[in-house]
């Protein structure tokens, strides 16, 4: 029995790390950073596809009942959520920013 977990990306998720993107490739002119960061991601869907439950809960007083969970990826964190089989990608942020309240409640929609 294949127990796998599928991943869905929200707009806004798709949003934030082409605006990354467009940072680390426009502003800092590294297209390799930029790379290292495409690269990072897609190694956070390979392992959250195998184990979604790797990190708990996020106990952020905001999303408190919300089932969030934070994954760290170079210096940027992943906003998911699991519903079902799918691992749902909401946000991306940089690790300083304060991005609690960016994350609005999640209707399972993109």
């Amino acid at each position: 029995m294949n127990t796998d977990f599928s991943i869905c990306v929200t707009d806004a998720f798709d949003d934030d790390l082409r605006d990354v993107l467009s940072y680390l490739m426009v502003d800092c002119g590294s297209p390799n950073a930029a790379e290292r960061m495409v690269r990072a991601v897609d190694r956070a869907k390979e392992l959250l596809t195998c184990s979604p439950f790797m990190n708990a809960v996020s106990s952020r007083p905001r999303w408190l009942g919300r089932s969030y969970r934070e994954h760290y990826v170079l210096k940027y964190v992943i906003v998911y959520r699991i519903d079902g089989e799918v691992v749902w990608f909401l946000r991306l942020f940089h690790q300083t920013q304060l991005y609690e309240r960016f994350v609005t409640e999640w209707a399972g929609s993109k």
